[in-house]
This record gives C-alpha cells, sequence and structure tokens, in this order.
C-alpha cells in the first residue's frame, strides 16, 4: 500500500522538483584535458603501463616501471605445458608412448596381433612377474606411477624428473612409501627455476625486464658517447615539450609575485604592534590577523616586503 503523502503528491498539481535543463548540462559536463599534441593519442588505456612504456619507446633508465606481479613471458616452458595440458582426444592420450610418440592406428593392431600370441605362450612362465604397460605416458615433474604384480603387491616406484628414478617400495600402502632425501629431482619446476635470492633484494630493471629493443630508448649523456640522441620520434617531441615548459616556467618563477596595497598595510600594521622577527605573536593576533596565516607564511610574506 502506497504512503498517504506519496498519493495526495501524484493527486496534485504541483510539478516535480527537477533541475534545469541548463543546470543538467553543467553537472554532465567534461572538461577536456589539456594534453600536449604527441600525448592526445599516445596512450592507450586498453594496455598496461609498461605495454604503453614499450611502445612508445620509454623503457630505458629508470623510466621503466616497476610492476607488481611480474611480467607476461613468452618462454619454451610455457608453450610446452599448454601444449602439454590443453584438451586432447581420449585416443590420441592412449596411443602416446613413453617417450610421448604418437602410434599409428595399424602399426597398434599389428602389434596387438603380435603380442597377443606371444602373450599366449609365455601366460604361465610370466604369471608371477610384473605388469609392465610399454604405452604409459611419459611421466613429468613432480608426478609418480606405482607399479604392482599380478597379486597387487607394489614392487616398483617410479618417479618422474629429466630421467625417470627407480625405487624400490619401502610399505605396502602407498601412502606410507618412504623416498629418500638423497634422491633429489632437479632443481627446475615448471613454472621455472628457483631463485637464488630474494626478489625484492634484485634489482628489477636487471632480473625482471628484458633489455629494451634498439629502437627504444630516451636521449642521455654518455661519457664515452657523449650525448647518445633519442631513437623514437615521439621521445624527441616529448623532449621538445618540456624544454619548452622549463622555460617558461623558469621565466615565471624569475617574475616574483609583488604584494597588493592592502598586504604590505597589514603587515605593517603587525609589525608596528609587535615588531619585525616576533612572527609568532603576529600568528596568534585574533584582531589582525584574522585570515589565521601562519608563522611561516608571514615570515615569507616579511621577507618579500623587505625585498620590495
Amino acid at each position: 500500500m502506497a504512503n498517504p503523502r506519496q498519493r495526495r503528491k501524484s493527486r496534485s498539481g504541483a510539478p516535480k522538483a527537477r533541475l534545469s535543463k541548463f543546470a543538467n548540462s553543467k553537472l554532465k559536463k567534461v572538461t577536456p584535458r589539456n594534453f600536449p599534441g604527441p600525448l592526445s593519442n599516445a596512450y592507450n588505456p586498453r594496455q598496461t603501463p609498461r605495454q604503453n612504456y614499450e611502445r612508445l619507446g620509454l623503457l630505458s633508465g629508470k623510466l621503466a616501471p616497476r610492476l607488481a606481479g611480474g611480467i607476461e613471458k613468452n618462454t619454451d616452458l610455457q608453450n610446452i605445458w599448454l601444449n602439454k595440458y590443453k584438451k586432447k582426444d581420449e585416443f590420441e592420450i592412449l596411443r602416446t608412448t613413453s617417450d610421448g610418440e604418437v602410434v599409428d592406428n595399424e602399426e597398434d593392431e599389428n602389434d596387438e596381433e603380435e603380442t597377443d600370441e606371444d602373450d599366449s605362450e609365455k601366460s604361465d612362465d610370466d604369471g608371477n612377474q610384473a605388469t609392465t604397460v610399454n604405452r604409459d605416458p611419459k611421466l613429468s615433474k613432480g608426478e609418480g606411477r606405482i607399479i604392482r604384480d599380478a597379486d597387487g603387491k607394489i614392487i616398483k616406484v617410479i618417479i618422474g624428473d629429466e630421467s625417470e628414478i627407480e625405487l624400490e617400495p619401502t610399505a605396502e600402502d602407498p601412502s606410507k612409501i618412504v623416498i629418500e632425501r638423497d634422491l633429489q629431482p632437479s632443481t627446475s619446476t615448471p613454472w621455472g627455476n628457483p631463485l637464488d635470492t630474494p626478489s625484492y633484494e634484485q634489482d628489477p630493471s636487471v632480473t625482471h625486464h628484458p633489455p629494451a629493443p634498439v629502437l627504444q630508448g630516451i636521449g642521455y649523456q654518455n661519457p664515452r658517447q657523449g650525448f647518445v640522441p633519442p631513437k623514437t620520434k615521439f621521445v624527441e617531441d616529448l623532449e621538445k615539450i618540456s624544454s619548452n615548459r622549463l622555460a617558461t616556467y623558469s621565466e615565471t618563477i624569475k617574475k616574483k609575485q609583488h604584494l597588493s596595497e592592502n598586504q604590505t598595510n597589514w603587515l605593517l600594521k603587525l609589525i608596528e604592534k609587535h615588531g619585525l622577527e616576533n612572527t609568532h605573536l603576529m600568528a596568534r593576533d585574533l584582531k589582525l590577523n584574522k585570515d589565521q596565516k601562519t608563522e611561516g607564511e608571514i615570515r615569507h610574506l616579511i621577507s618579500k616586503l623587505a625585498s620590495q
């Protein structure tokens, strides 16, 4: 049920309180950013800061950004793992040999016929021996395989590494099998080699970032080669803009702002009442210091007055 007050508002002929079109236009108005010409369309917001720096030729020296989370690398190891764990056909996995090669169907049928004849002859002699499969896929690092005999007893444990490690079982329960500490696998892992030193102690520009290409860089002063010019046109335009802005800024700093007549009269009253150096009492004077200027601001204004 609606609120009685809301029902009265709907029945009344008074207009709703709305902002005028002029006010709405002012609210929706977006001030354009005053970017220089080369910078207006250079930065791509869909890319990361490092990708923008690399594309514009700014990855050199102290301009290389230190990013959290590392940098995406297209390594051979990454491609191997992506190809290994991508969606495959079930029969393709069964056809792979221990060396990772795919066996053709015709060869499989011929091999099956030959192995069936051999197995029928050797079934009595090899009953107590281990049943091994030649087509087991090659174990990768961190994986293992338990081999059992016909009775289900564990006879061998294989650990995946660059070269597979075979171990004798130490217990019947697979969860209680102990692996000797001397048999350390290789230090490399699927996600890369371990670091010798912590990452925060290393120089990020050396360890994480690849060297900048030849077409990148900014102009710098080399003690042997002298001034090395920038390699990209974008960097040259940026240097021109910065030099012009520095010149205009230095000119404005040279032209110091002078005090107005009211400021000089106000400072003279403070000096007559408290003295030239007693800025502490000037700042605490509630009658004369109505704008609540701090002690440092008053001292700065007095120095300007003295320079005039």
